[in-house]
């Protein structure tokens, strides 16, 4: 577990460059992603039936099979971190046995959000998570390219919060 945070910490801090006025400047990061093999036996299917509802009304951050994939995956720390990336969410997406919801932490959806990916039949996960705009991706696979639908989200533009109209 703290390989995992120290991992993520390794790749959020390597991704910055200083310019020539010695100023922090984020690099964007596109395809950086860490693999965690699951060693449990676990089944996705019933995440089918949670398709257009929101992940409050579900409760699957709560309990089942892919609570414990992604705690198996961030560690619990990780995953609570991941949780309070969804206070503000959309409706889930299931798209034949494809299962998608992003969230965002309250008053900071363009900065600090998060995206799970899973697909029902193979039980192949794959976790986005933006933190100030730098974006990770995790898995339980030995993919190393994440789903499009993940990528698309993690090039998604940042939008500093004194960007933001008042």
């Amino acid at each position: 577990m703290k390989k995992q945070f120290l991992l993520l910490a390794l790749i959020l801090f390597s991704c910055k460059e200083v310019s020539e006025n010695n100023k922090d400047v984020s690099t964007e990061i596109n395809s950086k992603s860490v693999s965690v093999q699951q060693d449990s036996v676990v089944s996705l299917a019933y995440l089918k039936a949670t398709a257009e509802k929101y992940t409050f009304e579900t409760g699957v951050l709560d309990s089942g099979d892919l609570v414990t994939v992604v705690q198996g995956i961030l560690g619990a720390q990780g995953f609570q971190e991941l949780k309070d990336r969804f206070g503000v969410t959309v409706p889930i997406r299931i798209e034949e046995n494809l299962f998608w919801v992003t969230g965002c932490m309250p008053h900071e959806c363009s900065y600090d959000d998060a995206a799970i990916w899973a697909d029902t039949y193979t039980n192949e996960v794959w976790i986005g998570i933006r933190t100030k705009g730098e974006s990770v991706s995790f898995t339980n696979t030995e993919q190393v390219s994440p789903p499009q639908i993940l990528t698309d989200w993690m090039k998604r533009p940042y939008i500093s919060p004194s960007e933001l109209p008042e």
